[in-house]
């Protein structure tokens, strides 16, 4: 049974990172493992790059919490990646099988209200 939509009660919940406790990163893993050996196009590694990609928005230490909970790996080690020149942030993921580097799906711009 598909879960329900939840609620948006104010703008700020539509931009990441998800506000703490609204959002269970990497929900269902367990059920669809990442394959690191894939050659296809792949609806679950898509998936997880997708929430890798969201994780990017956290802070450093939260980022490595979620993913020392959730990752799916024997051996993790993380570097972290932050420019404040161009304002980009991001993560790599090192295993004994791969390396994933990670980046927000896009750049966070501040709403400012516009009085009319």
């Amino acid at each position: 049974m598909a879960k329900p939509m939840r609620k948006i009660a104010t703008l700020s919940q539509l931009f990441p990172p998800p506000q703490q406790g609204t959002y269970e990163y990497f929900e269902g893993a367990l059920s669809h493992p990442f394959d690191p050996n894939s050659t296809h196009l792949s609806a679950v590694n898509a998936w997880w790059m997708a929430e890798l990609s969201l994780l990017a928005y956290s802070e450093r230490h939260d980022m490595e919490q979620i993913l020392y909970e959730h990752f799916p790996a024997s051996r993790l080690a993380f570097f972290w990646l932050e420019s404040n020149k161009t304002n980009t942030q991001g993560f790599g993921i090192e295993t004994d099988d791969y390396i994933v580097i990670a980046f927000p799906l896009c750049v966070r711009i501040p709403f400012t209200a516009v009085e009319t």
